[in-house]
């Protein structure tokens, strides 16, 4: 005999499984999606001539990206992977929708004190910091010091009323 309990239980885990299912799902249409705006943009900068020359590069069968086109077919990960391993320049997290970049736009740590480059990237070491992430830390740093000018002129009020009290 089935318990409402149980069967409450029983209907919560089987909307939670649809629910990842629809979730995955969307994810999938999203990467897709996100997929045929890089090949877009490869285009567009001319880092491909067209489908033929891009799936060549991306080592997959034309038909296969005809189909991811058509939307009849899903982006495998082996797809990303050869795309990510002949396209450097493709922001990895763009395709899975953590930025808005389709293309990165990095500069390598090292001397930059004489970059005319504004709003690229630093990546290296596998740490990407992007122009948003870097206005923030100084911002962050600001509020800081603010903080810091603060605790130091309490620290003065307190040395003055100690220096008093003992004199």
């Amino acid at each position: 005999m089935i318990t409402i309990w149980n069967f409450i239980t029983l209907i919560n885990e089987l909307l939670n499984k649809m629910y990842q299912n629809i979730s995955k799902m969307e994810d999938k249409v999203e990467i897709r999606k996100r997929f045929k705006e890089v090949f877009s943009k490869l285009k567009q900068e001319n880092y491909i001539k067209g489908v033929d020359d891009f799936a060549k590069k991306i080592n997959i069968h034309q038909s296969n990206l005809s189909k991811v086109f058509s939307d009849e077919r899903n982006v495998s990960q082996s797809m990303l992977n050869n795309l990510f391993r002949e396209f450097s320049i493709v922001n990895k997290e763009y395709i899975y929708g953590e930025s808005r970049e389709i293309l990165r736009n990095d500069q390598e740590i090292g001397d930059v004190s004489n970059s005319t480059v504004v709003g690229a990237n630093i990546h290296g070491n596998g740490i990407t910091i992007s122009h948003n992430d870097f206005a923030g830390m100084i911002e962050l740093q600001k509020g800081y010091q603010e903080v810091i000018k603060k605790n130091q002129e309490q620290m003065d009020k307190l040395i003055d009323i100690i220096e008093k009290l003992k004199g």
